[in-house]
């Protein structure tokens, strides 16, 4: 069968608790004489993360190996997410019982509305009262790209299905409303900038860990 990418994780529930995810912001610092911050944007923020395996079976080691295998290094791309965050902290087992307009919810939103500051968003076709929290991530298409945001200040949608959130990164120029809001397993395209690192167990499988950083064009 042939492979599309970017590449979902092959097996959930395998990472430990010490894999990081964050906002990589590059800035240039220059304080005044009078103490004054000078703060400067010099490149667009992307995220970073950095995953760690638990003890793996034989079996599971050798579907993440060929995974990462089929990577080949830093060409081609993988959908990088956060850990244990593949929905809602409201949610965490999922959308199941869940409806608009008496359908199953499939997980996806739509983007009603980008605010001036292009750092809140409007987002509807959800359920009745559905809930975002800070801390909450979502993604949004955007030329070739997937685009991840976290939530930095929730709220509950309306009896309609429509909420207001504010997050970061900031909506990229470009991007506009009417688009699909991904809030199952919401991720961005992501490219391991070195070799990952295997530790090969005696009588299991063994460990291993990668880093990813967000591939933008």
């Amino acid at each position: 069968m042939a492979l599309s990418f970017p590449r979902a994780f092959p097996l959930d529930g395998c990472f430990t608790d010490d894999c990081t995810f964050d906002l990589d912001r590059p800035q240039s610092h220059s304080p005044t004489g009078g103490g004054s911050p000078d703060v400067a944007e010099i490149g667009p923020p992307l995220w970073v993360g950095e995953w760690r395996t638990r003890p793996l079976s034989r079996a599971e080691y050798a579907e993440w190996d060929a995974w990462l295998t089929s990577l080949r290094g830093g060409l081609r791309l993988f959908k990088g997410r956060p850990n244990r965050q593949r929905w809602p902290l409201a949610y965490p087992r999922g959308f199941a019982g869940l409806t608009v307009d008496s359908n199953p919810f499939s997980g996806s939103g739509n983007l009603d509305s980008i605010g001036a500051g292009r750092d809140t968003v409007t987002i509807g076709d959800l359920p009745a009262s559905f809930v975002l929290a800070a801390g909450d991530w979502f993604s949004i298409p955007g030329a070739s790209r997937q685009h991840l945001h976290r939530i930095v200040e929730g709220g509950t949608a309306s009896g309609l299905g429509v909420v207001t959130v504010t997050c970061e990164p900031i909506i990229r120029p470009g991007i506009t409303a009417d688009i699909a809001v991904l809030l199952d397993a919401p991720y961005c395209e992501m490219n391991m900038p070195e070799r990952h690192r295997a530790i090969r167990h005696p009588v299991k499988g063994g460990q291993i860990s990668f880093k990813g950083q967000q591939v933008l064009i």
